[in-house]
């Protein structure tokens, strides 16, 4: 997976581009430094020799075979490292005629004598006289070794440049993939103590990393103040509405009247009871009230809770429930299922059909609850989670936008997927535990 998102990031395809456009250009200065330089050394040799042989014809043209011989003679005293052997006068020669010989092309021979190599032409002149004229070329060899030297010098530094740019890009990839990975995290599972691990700041990515981590700090900060605030408001508006509670129950108007506003009293005691439940369960990652529980069971006790209330209605119950055991909070969970189960009974029409399913797909729990009420509008569907929100299509009914808030909360605790789906009519709700 690291190696398909290193393949798949912009810094590789960046550096994979660039590193192409390195060995281009490294390709063509080693072509002509070591190639086209080589040729060119042999072609400069060559036209001294060239340079030679027509010396030897102008002077052919002013006195035949003895100024051409003096010549040779000459030049072969002066040990200048130009070669000559004379096939008709063999004592008019300074190397041996070797057992291997090179064509580099037509007319032009190599071969080596005496450890070096000579470059050479013979030239045969219009009295039928052969002379080999050469040069030492152990100076250009030395040339080109140098220069080929040079040439695997270049392809070494290209190959370490190419390391250390896949090693500086890797890094660079995983330092971002940390980052991105991270905040992904955080945002996914709203745990804002995370922090991208940083080890130093000598560069901007890991600068980065420090002002995001700074930046969680700041947000962390703030949320848990909003926490606060609203846990604050809960706990100093509880008080005295239990207290407005217990004096309206001494209330001197109408029996009714004061029923009324003992119901409006404990509707808003349960808002904030709910409210302090959501907020306890979102901040405590506690799970020492965690223990092996009996879906099948659970569940069961949830349906017989709720079965009355939809033979009221005259409801069907369709139940299919599999054999399955969890990890998890038992009095939680029978929460978030009675939440879910209310709505479906809530929301469904008399002699509607509510469906309860448990079915184990491979190591996974899924629970689905679905009912035949009116549903949801698309647009809500990512809404029906948030604390207060109502849709339009229940604001006719009971409630204060909390019970779907609690379940989410739950659902998060136990690491459980909540997804919602149309049912055509009503919905499905459907929760998925990862571990059973």
């Amino acid at each position: 997976m690291a190696v398909i998102k290193f393949k798949n990031s912009s810094s590789f395809k960046l550096a994979t581009f660039f590193t192409l456009l390195l060995a281009l250009s490294v390709g063509i200065v080693i072509y002509l430094i070591v190639i086209a330089n080589n040729q060119d050394l042999t072609r400069q040799v060559e036209s001294e020799i060239n340079a030679d042989i027509q010396i030897f014809n102008e002077l052919e043209m002013l006195d035949a075979n003895s100024t051409i011989e003096k010549i040779v003679s000459e030049r072969i005293r002066k040990k200048d490292g130009r070669y000559f052997y004379n096939f008709e006068n063999t004592s008019q020669k300074n190397v041996v005629w070797p057992d291997k010989v090179e064509t580099l092309k037509e007319g032009l021979i190599k071969f080596s004598y005496n450890d070096f190599e000579i470059l050479a032409k013979i030239q045969t002149f219009r009295n039928g006289q052969k002379i080999l004229i050469g040069r030492n070329i152990a100076g250009i060899d030395n040339t080109q070794t140098a220069i080929n030297g040079l040439g695997a010098g270049i392809i070494f530094a290209m190959i370490v440049v190419v390391l250390v740019g896949y090693l500086v890009g890797n890094y660079v990839v995983n330092l971002i993939n940390t980052i991105s990975d991270t905040a992904d995290d955080i945002m996914k599972s709203g745990d804002l103590s995370r922090r991208i691990p940083v080890t130093h700041q000598r560069d901007d990515l890991s600068k980065l990393a420090y002002v995001l981590n700074s930046m969680f700090d700041r947000i962390e900060e703030l949320v848990a103040g909003v926490r606060q605030v609203s846990d604050n408001i809960a706990h100093d508006l509880r008080t005295p509405l239990a207290r407005l509670r217990n004096k309206l129950e001494g209330f001197q108007g109408t029996d009714e009247e004061k029923q009324k506003l003992i119901a409006e009293a404990d509707n808003l005691i349960s808002i904030f009871n709910a409210l302090l439940r959501i907020a306890r369960i979102e901040q405590s990652k506690d799970m020492a009230r965690f223990n092996q529980i009996d879906m099948q069971q659970l569940l069961g006790d949830v349906i017989e809770l709720y079965e009355p209330l939809a033979e009221s209605k005259k409801q069907k119950l369709e139940i299919k429930l599999a054999k399955a055991k969890i990890i998890g909070d038992k009095d939680l969970l029978f929460q978030m299922f009675a939440n879910v189960l209310d709505n479906a009974i809530k929301f469904t029409p008399k002699k509607g059909v509510i469906k309860i399913s448990a079915k184990i797909n491979e190591s996974s729990l899924k629970v689905s609850i679905s009912d035949s009420g009116k549903g949801i509008a698309e647009q809500d569907k990512d809404k029906i989670f948030t604390r207060f929100y109502r849709a339009e299509s229940s604001r006719s009914t009971a409630g204060h936008g909390l019970g779907l808030s609690l379940v989410s909360a739950i659902a998060e605790l136990h690491s459980a997927k909540i997804t919602i789906a149309d049912n055509k009519p009503g919905l499905i709700f459907t929760i998925n535990f990862a571990k059973v």
